[in-house]
């Protein structure tokens, strides 16, 4: 689901409740939750992708034991829980799937998640590349240059050949994504936005925009708090994690494979 930030608490015996073994005492710094391959394993009766995403993780603590490891190529302590490995994709030709991933930055985007994010999910769906990224970001005017960095760690990753296209998700109108283009190299070619407010529309100068700047347009149906700190705390404390947690990021992948339209890998990380 995501790798967080983690304060060690008091064991939870002390709170009132049953601690684990060995957990209270652990030296990790970050939790990263992998929920493995969803579309094998979830029962699909979700009505959005907040819930889709809640009873995943909810599956992911009860079915799995944590571990601790160290984050690759660092001594960096990390507290894994969940799949981190699959083997769905082995047996198709790489060429025809479509790997995408959307990076959900809650606060404070820096490039080490991008990093973060790349590392985990190419060592676990066992690629080299990643067709689209796509980042979501609650844009405004004062917050774009906040994101820079991240993209431009993007950037790098699509010069190296490592990602073939990039995207957004949370710019709020074409002046937001017209300033974007104005301060990125390498520009986003697949937008997600919203309808406007009591229609089914999408505003008409996003569409013009779309054109002239030569980006695809999808409809974006993810809510804009995907997963609060409060709610991953209180589902975290049910299971008896003695941490506080803080997400850092959250990323969602899914592989299709093209020549079919078969879905054939989806979860969290």
């Amino acid at each position: 689901m995501s790798v967080c930030d983690v304060q060690l608490q008091p064991p939870l015996a002390q709170r009132g409740k049953k601690s684990r073994p060995d957990e209270s005492g652990s030296a990790f710094q970050h939790v990263l939750l992998s929920t493995g391959n969803i579309a094998q394993t979830a029962t699909r009766t979700t009505t959005g992708s907040r819930d889709e995403l809640l009873q995943s993780l909810e599956h992911t603590l009860t079915s799995s034991t944590p571990i601790q490891l160290q984050e690759p190529n660092s001594n960096v302590p990390i507290l894994t829980i969940g799949n981190t490995t699959s083997s769905d994709i082995l047996a198709e030709d790489r060429t025809d799937l479509d790997i995408t991933i959307k990076l959900f930055i809650p606060s404070h985007p820096t490039p080490s998640h991008v990093h973060q994010t790349l590392t985990h999910l190419t060592t676990s769906l066992q690629t080299t590349t990643i067709d689209t990224v796509i980042v979501y970001w609650p844009a405004s005017s004062s917050s774009l240059l906040k994101l820079l960095p991240l993209w431009r760690e993007l950037e790098r990753y699509v010069k190296e050949g490592k990602i073939a296209n990039l995207g957004v998700s949370g710019f709020t109108g074409a002046d937001q994504l017209r300033a974007w283009n104005q301060l990125v190299e390498i520009k986003p070619t697949k937008v997600q936005v919203r309808t406007e407010a009591g229609t089914l529309r999408v505003a008409p100068e996003i569409m013009k925009l779309s054109l002239t700047e030569g980006f695809e347009l999808y409809l974006d149906t993810d809510p804009d708090d995907i997963l609060s700190h409060r709610t991953l705390q209180r589902v975290t404390d049910i299971h008896s994690l003695p941490v506080v947690i803080h997400p850092s990021w959250i990323a969602r992948y899914q592989v299709v494979v093209k020549t079919r339209q078969v879905l054939l890998s989806r979860g969290y990380v």
